[in-house]
């Protein structure tokens, strides 16, 4: 794109950027923004009236109305938790919650706490119902929640793309802090450095038109005392945060949402056991493990590393 117009806006706690083509009516890319903050305000765990924090306050109650979207998005992470033996558990909210207030800085939960936390995070206890044209959600027990973490942003850049291309829209890049959508055109994208305070990459990627890049990395958010690292990709077998070989990994497809899920799921497993997973999605992977070591099931060029090349 030689001219571009580009919106930026903040949603789900990270900077969003849509570029499209100067010829595009510019009203498009508020548009946009204005479906993702839609969905933002759907969705937030922080938002009294949220769908999300409906679920939670009815939690072993009853279900709750929620929008045909938001039902998808449950009915897609239900088959995803059945599909990863429940590695990628969007019910694990009672557990993300004790791990991100030791991130924030306070004490280690009892075990107690935790042995709660994990009797309480189990994907088989979301309730989905339908009745004539109402959607309903549902979770089994007092106390469980959802932990949204690792689809909605790729969840939110499909949908972002699909009204694009809907509205006409024959160029695009989109950029939700390091997940990337390129429509209509060839577009060279950075991939971060794992280990870098700052927001650098640490080689590139062309992306075709249709594909994405989507990146999961343990050093986004944690903390680290005694020896051990503390972050919010949750095991949702466990309800402790993923302890593997692997720091980061960027997959390369075309959805984004199966990317995101796909991205949380490898950190869990770590590199060996992920490889028939992505294969299985006909996914694209840059690994980085802790040792810092990198390796791509494709033809990846690091700007200042080796990479080790995998077979799938």
């Amino acid at each position: 794109m030689a001219s571009t117009i580009t919106k930026f806006f903040r949603a789900f706690g990270t900077i969003c950027q849509i570029s499209v083509s100067s010829d595009m009516d510019p009203a498009i890319t508020e548009d946009v923004k204005n479906a993702v903050m839609n969905l933002d305000k759907k969705l937030s765990p922080i938002t009294e009236e949220s769908e999300t924090a409906r679920l939670g306050a009815k939690a072993g109650y009853s279900c709750v109305h929620v929008s045909r979207d938001t039902y998808k998005l449950f009915e897609l992470c239900k088959k995803a938790a059945e599909e990863t033996n429940g590695i990628f558990n969007i019910a694990n909210g009672p557990a993300a919650h004790l791990w991100e207030q030791v991130i924030e800085g306070c004490s280690m939960p009892s075990d107690l706490a935790l042995f709660q936390a994990k009797h309480l995070i189990n994907a088989d206890d979301i309730i989905l119902e339908t009745r004539d044209n109402d959607y309903l959600v549902g979770l089994k027990h007092e106390g469980q929640s959802v932990n949204l973490r690792g689809v909605i942003r790729g969840y939110c850049m499909d949908m972002a793309a699909d009204l694009l291309i809907e509205r006409g829209c024959r160029e695009a890049l989109l950029n939700f802090d390091g997940l990337y959508r390129s429509i209509g055109t060839t577009k060279t994208v950075g991939i971060r450095d794992a280990f870098s305070p700052v927001d650098v990459p640490m080689g590139t990627v062309d992306l075709e038109d249709g594909m994405s890049a989507v990146s999961c990395c343990i050093y986004n958010q944690y903390r680290e005392t005694k020896g051990r690292l503390f972050h919010p990709i949750i095991n949702g077998r466990t309800g402790l945060p993923a302890d593997t070989d692997l720091a980061a990994v960027t997959l390369i497809g075309k959805n984004a949402t199966e990317l995101d899920i796909c991205a949380y799921t490898a950190i869990c497993l770590g590199m060996e056991e992920s490889l028939s997973l992505l294969k299985a999605h006909k996914q694209n992977a840059i690994f980085v493990t802790r040792d810092g070591l990198l390796y791509s099931t494709f033809d990846f060029s690091p700007l200042y590393t080796y990479v080790t090349q995998l077979q799938m």
